[in-house]
């Protein structure tokens, strides 16, 4: 397969096949770190699902939480001769559902869509007319529902789908739970009737072992915290340490980060760089634009200055933390780590979030923040420094800010 990020059904491990593989008698709940390879067994399982069943090809969905992991799958569906439309998010089909049989007018409250008024009101109209359920069964009732990342969903989202679909499979890992609406494993299993996870994948396929140290030191757990770094089991072809660099200012960040997307573009990686807001995903893409740079962001009424993001394309992508969940890259640029861009934020989710951000890259991680104003979490990172695993500049020269670690200053293309 030429597609950049899914591999064929022949490389899958025992392990993947297996949970492709699984029966449809009740429902499953997949359980699998960031690099496990959720996402690629959940197509493989719509694959094996249709082809084993025989089971057309308006009788299922694959539902996400975001248009940008919609739209990271789409890119992928036709090496598997699935159709397009049968990955969405689930806020879209219960819009859909909204409008066709409940009200025309979505429900706005304030500025935005209320969609979990949406959910709970299509929760109640099917079970109000679940007798009737015969009546729009051939657009709305499916032989089977795969959810990655379900993590992302609200015990409604688990309600409705037990109920429109003869079976559920769902994705999903608690260390990524960003959102606050979002479920844990038990409102999951206890929804869908499942006594317990069905499996866990206990091999992490796509992080490298500087990125795993690396997110590693985010994880609170010390229990969970060693078996993410046991689950790693890729081997570092080439020693490519992680960078934090400590800028003197906001000009002396935006120097480095134009240095390392150029260096990276001509090693030939596919490229992430993620903020925290949309605002500033904006922001740099203008800047960027103007630099001289192809990049791309998300599909936005706002954004047709620039191109939407393509996942068969190798330019550069500009996201939110958010909208990056369940996607992969070679390379993982986040800038601006710094105390006002996550001011509102308390410190487990901003832990959260940058796992979430970490763990999307697959060779090489880059952070930068500004000497006087870093997140005080960046701090623990200092002792992986120390153990050879990342490596910290400072715009002084300097390489870390503990003075116990003594080293020059490497060159720039040395550390990438």
């Amino acid at each position: 397969m030429s597609n950049t990020w899914l591999i064929g059904r022949e490389e899958l491990s025992n392990e993947q096949v297996r949970a492709v593989e699984l029966d449809t008698d009740q429902h499953k709940v997949i359980f699998g770190s960031a690099g496990s390879g959720k996402t690629i067994v959940l197509l493989h399982r719509a694959k094996y699902l249709c082809d084993s069943y025989n089971i057309p090809k308006d009788k299922f969905k694959i539902f996400v939480f975001n248009n940008v992991l919609k739209s990271y799958i789409k890119s992928a569906l036709n090496l598997l001769g699935l159709p397009e439309d049968s990955v969405m998010t689930f806020d879209n089909w219960c819009t859909d559902f909204y409008k066709r049989f409940i009200n025309s007018r979505l429900p706005r409250p304030d500025r935005g869509i209320d969609y979990a008024k949406i959910r709970k009101d299509c929760l109640e109209y099917i079970k109000k007319n679940n007798s009737q359920l015969s009546l729009f069964k051939n657009i709305f009732l499916y032989e089977f529902i795969l959810v990655d990342e379900g993590q992302d969903l609200d015990n409604t989202s688990f309600q409705l789908m037990k109920i429109i679909s003869k079976h559920v499979t769902v994705c999903m890992d608690n260390k990524q739970r960003i959102y606050e609406n979002g479920s844990n494993e038990k409102d999951i299993t206890n929804t869908l009737g499942v006594r317990k996870r069905n499996i866990s994948f206990l091999e992490t396929f796509r992080v490298s072992p500087f990125i795993a140290d690396l997110a590693a030191e985010l994880i609170e757990n010390k229990e969970e915290k060693s078996q993410f770094i046991r689950q790693c089991k890729i081997e570092q072809s080439e020693k490519q340490t992680p960078l934090l660099y400590y800028a003197s200012d906001y000009e002396d960040e935006k120097r480095k980060l134009l240095d390392v997307i150029r260096t990276r573009q001509i090693k030939g990686d596919r490229i992430a760089i993620l903020f925290h807001y949309n605002k500033h995903v904006y922001g740099y893409a203008k800047g960027l634009k103007e630099e001289g740079f192809d990049i791309e962001v998300p599909k936005e009424s706002h954004s047709n200055d620039y191109i939407p993001v393509d996942f068969n394309s190798d330019r550069p992508k500009i996201l939110t933390y958010h909208s990056a969940k369940g996607l992969t890259f070679d390379t993982v640029i986040m800038p601006q780590l710094i105390k006002r861009n996550f001011f509102n934020r308390g410190e487990d989710e901003i832990k959260r979030l940058l796992f979430v951000g970490i763990t999307r890259a697959t060779k090489w991680v880059y952070l930068s923040s500004y000497v006087n104003y870093h997140l005080s979490i960046l701090k623990s990172f200092s002792s992986l420094a120390v153990q050879g695993c990342l490596t910290i500049q400072q715009a002084n020269g300097s390489i870390s800010q503990d003075e116990y670690i003594k080293t020059d200053d490497p060159d720039i293309l040395d550390i990438l």
